[in-house]
């Protein structure tokens, strides 16, 4: 899936104008400007002298488009304004770069748990709006964050929940089968939702698609992510799904060469 570019806007009304005719619920338009009474959600008000102070803390994706229309700018200050932006930009990025790095890098205490979950969630959903592949360690990491929540039972704060349904929603749109971070992804998401009534379907599901995933180097290579979710108390439940999905009722009907195949995938992967 495509997703339409969120924009910065130099006129008010302009913005309003664009964020009514959108066909996309998640496109965003930012706005310059005097603050409109009554805007729609996708219509936000960001003086461009707070723009980097705003996207320090927002969960919104960047703009990565420049509406100048009808603000009579020269063509010498539109390139001033984009560059100006384009370096107010990188700076947000370089800071969030630390933090991340810094989420990476520490222990995940109970009393961090709840920030560095939400930054994550917030990273992950801002890179994968752009179409950005999310590096490994951060998948990993969200994965242990994941995993520490459903272990202590900790309640999930509202303003994480809201982008967590948010990026699940946005992650369902996409072809998961065919991007295996985004499968383990999906499965770990769905965990976080203490709402959610289908989790036992949707686990049968996730292993399922581990039984069937025929790119088996690239599981070898991401088997850190399975063993996050299923770690050492939780070896017997991953045996016993795991060979569950392998090896079906009609095992013995299958040629030689997939039996062997499944043997392989239990053997390596347990």
């Amino acid at each position: 899936m495509q997703n339409k570019d969120n924009v910065y806007v130099f006129n008010p009304l302009i913005a309003l104008d664009m964020s009514k005719n959108t066909d996309s619920k998640e496109q965003i338009f930012f706005y310059d400007g005097q603050q409109l009474e009554d805007a729609p959600a996708n219509c936000i008000h960001v003086p461009i002298d707070d723009f980097v102070t705003y996207f320090l803390s927002s969960p919104y994706p960047y703009p990565q488009e420049i509406n100048f229309d009808t603000m009579n700018f020269s063509d010498e200050i539109q390139n001033a304004i984009l560059q100006n932006l384009t370096i107010a930009l990188e700076s947000v990025k370089l800071e969030k770069a630390k933090q991340l790095n810094t989420i990476l890098d520490g222990e995940l205490s109970t009393e961090q748990l709840q920030k560095a979950l939400y930054f994550l969630l917030e990273y992950i959903y801002i890179n994968n709006f752009a179409n950005e592949n999310i590096p490994f360690d951060v998948i990993a990491k969200f994965l242990e964050a994941v995993k520490l929540f459903s272990t202590k039972n900790i309640q999930l704060e509202e303003k994480s929940a809201r982008l967590m349904k948010k990026l699940l929603s946005h992650v369902e749109a996409q072809q998961i089968s065919k991007h295996f971070y985004l499968f383990h992804l999906h499965y770990t998401l769905l965990l976080l939702d203490k709402n959610n009534t289908n989790l036992q379907k949707e686990t049968e599901k996730y292993f399922d698609t581990l039984a069937n995933f025929n790119d088996i180097p690239q599981l070898i290579n991401e088997f850190k992510l399975i063993k996050t979710l299923f770690q050492q108390e939780d070896l017997e439940e991953y045996l016993a799904r795991f060979s569950q999905s392998l090896f079906p009722d009609n095992f013995f009907d299958q040629d030689t060469l997939q039996q062997k195949y499944a043997v392989f995938k239990f053997y390596y992967l347990t």
